[in-house]
């Protein structure tokens, strides 16, 4: 017993000072460094406001440069591609995958070079140059050069792309301006938790940060405004904006006051908005009963971006510029400040389609599901890697301790159960008083042989 409890304790020990030499090793040596990029501060390399800005007019051309760098402790092969800025489903800028048709700033982008290998712990000049279309539209264009790197370890593929945002500033006149298309209440995906769906365009030339105010007045809610600071908005891009409510709406009609600020004149929507419980996922349809326009809707939160008609007026049919997904563009119809969704019914008579079948039921369910495993898995098991790579360290070393173990004689003889107890009972419960095996006179006296014999008698 004491053999199998020590035989324990040290590798107990042994797995601990394993662990502990693990946990010592600096972070910036489980992580290896990365691929990035650097600008110098010389013309065409500086940041403004998180951009390599060039100035440029209508066929205007320029030229810029950066530094693609490699901390890591190995090689890293790279593709270097242009692409283009777009605003994500919830505001904020996403770039373009290598596969999207470039339609704006990314077309206008050409990288010095299509690929190449960084050595370890080095860095390299990239150039590139801009060339503005003669008949672009003033204001900004976003695009980016994509530095992309593929890694494979064991069983995941990683592709890893660091991007260097560029904007062109087409000069002219250009300025700021939301407009406000619709509002509903909905619920967050994946959720019981009440949202405001508001519909909104930047139809400005500026990128545009908004400041979004909601005040809902009906049957659970007094007027108590709910503010929410958005992120960018490119311009002519728009989003279904998903507001989350902190508080259950009761069902209902509402009278809605939605407001935005920071991007030239504040903007005022306000309108009637409907609640049911369970809350709906389907845009509503028909008339809201209080004028002869059509009823507004946005569709749900996780339809993607689209874009607001270009030039000039409200109406009229958008340009999609999703990034090359099935998702219809919005599309506005009707009355000045009226719109639909692409695929919506009322004025619409195509019916209303998301990704992955319709906005309810198990396909919907299955659905949301993958979108959810694509995007939070890759990123999961990147950040599983290091203790599962701990696991597997200390597991080994489990393993071979045990082998070397079974291979000492000394260990292997030594027995693993534990040794019997020895119960002692008190002289009061045994049946007779103690008597010795052996009576005095079976008892042998044994002599030594060195000891003399009595003398006899």
């Amino acid at each position: 017993m004491r053999a199998s409890l020590r035989q324990g304790m040290r590798r107990l020990r042994a797995a601990f000072v394993v662990v502990a030499a693990l946990a010592a090793v600096p972070s910036s040596a489980v992580a290896d460094g990365g691929v990035g990029y650097r600008v110098d501060g010389e013309p065409g390399s500086m940041l403004e406001d998180g951009f390599i800005t060039l100035h440029l007019g209508p066929g205007g051309s320029a030229s810029g440069h950066f530094e693609a760098t490699n901390t890591s402790r190995s090689n890293a092969q790279l593709s270097v591609y242009s692409s283009d800025g777009l605003t994500g489903d919830t505001t904020g800028i996403v770039y373009s995958d290598a596969g999207y048709k470039l339609k704006d700033a990314g077309a206008w982008l050409t990288p010095s070079v299509g690929g190449m290998l960084l050595p370890a712990n080095s860095s390299r000049r990239i150039d590139f140059s801009v060339r503005v279309p003669a008949n672009a539209r003033t204001g900004d264009h976003v695009g980016g050069i994509v530095l992309e790197q593929r890694r494979t370890g064991g069983a995941i593929s990683q592709v890893v792309r660091n991007v260097v945002p560029v904007l062109v500033d087409v000069q002219g006149g250009a300025g700021t301006s939301i407009d406000l298309r619709s509002a509903l209440v909905s619920q967050l995906p994946g959720t019981d938790q009440p949202a405001v769906i508001v519909k909104m365009v930047n139809d400005g030339r500026r990128i545009c940060r908004p400041t979004l105010t909601v005040a809902l007045t009906g049957p659970s809610e007094r007027g108590a405004p709910v503010s929410r600071q958005l992120d960018a908005l490119l311009p002519g891009d728009g989003v279904p904006f998903p507001l989350p409510w902190p508080r259950t709406l009761d069902a209902g009609t509402y009278q809605a006051s939605v407001t935005t600020t920071g991007c030239g004149a504040t903007e005022t929507l306000r309108t009637d908005v409907r609640s049911t419980l369970p809350y709906e996922t389907d845009p509503p349809r028909g008339n809201n009963g209080t004028n002869s326009e059509p009823v507004v809707t946005a569709a749900p939160p996780d339809t993607g971006s689209f874009t607001a008609p270009r030039g000039g007026g409200k109406n009229g049919t958008d340009e999609d510029r999703s990034q090359g997904s099935n998702v219809p563009p919005f599309s506005a119809s009707g009355s000045a400040g009226g719109g639909t969704p692409s695929g919506a019914s009322g004025s619409s008579s195509k019916a209303a389609t998301a990704k992955g079948g319709s906005f309810t039921g198990p396909g919907k369910l299955f659905s949301d599901l993958g979108d959810v495993a694509i995007k939070y898995l890759p990123p999961l098991l990147e950040r599983l890697v290091a203790p599962l790579s701990l696991l597997g360290l200390m597991l080994l070393f489990l393993f071979a301790q045990e082998t070397f173990d079974r291979k000492d004689p000394k260990l292997a003889l030594a027995p693993i159960h534990r040794d019997p107890d020895l119960e002692f009972l008190p002289l009061s419960q045994l049946d007779a008083p103690f008597q010795p095996d052996a009576s005095p006179g079976d008892l042998e006296v044994v002599r030594s042989p060195s000891a003399p014999s009595p003398a006899p008698g």
